[in-house]
C-alpha cells in the first residue's frame, strides 16, 4: 500500500509535468527526473519493509505537500493538477507516518 501510494504520486507528477509545463520533451524528462530523484534511495527501503524508509519518505513528502500548496495558490491554470498532487502527497505522508509509528524500532547492532 505504501509503495503503491508513492508510485501513484510519482505518476501523477509525471503526467502533470508532461501535460502542462515543459515545451520540449527533453525538459519534461528533466522535470520528471528531478521530481523522482529523492525517492530513489527510499523506495528500496520501503520494499524491504524498513522503518527508516518510512521515516525518510515522510520527510521527503513534505516537499511535495509544499509544492502542491504553492502551485495551487500561484498557478491558477494548473489547480486541478496541483490539488491532485497535494492530495496524493498528503495521503503518502499519512501512510508513511502511520507505518513508521506502527513498526517496531530497529535495533542497532553493537559494534
Amino acid at each position: 500500500m505504501t509503495v503503491g501510494a508513492v508510485v501513484a504520486l510519482l505518476l501523477w507528477l509525471a503526467l502533470w509535468s508532461g501535460m502542462t509545463e515543459p515545451t520540449t520533451a527533453l525538459s519534461a524528462y528533466w522535470v520528471v527526473a528531478l521530481l523522482w530523484l529523492p525517492w530513489l534511495p527510499v523506495l528500496p527501503l520501503l520494499l524491504r519493509g524498513r522503518r527508516k524508509g518510512c521515516a525518510w519518505g515522510s520527510i521527503i513528502s513534505v516537499f511535495y505537500v509544499g509544492m502542491g500548496v504553492t502551485e495551487l495558490i500561484a498557478n491558477p491554470g494548473a489547480q486541478l493538477w496541483a490539488a491532485g498532487a497535494l492530495g496524493l502527497s498528503c495521503v503518502v505522508m499519512a501512510i508513511l507516518v502511520r507505518y513508521a509509528r506502527q513498526w517496531p524500532a530497529e535495533t542497532a547492532s553493537p559494534g
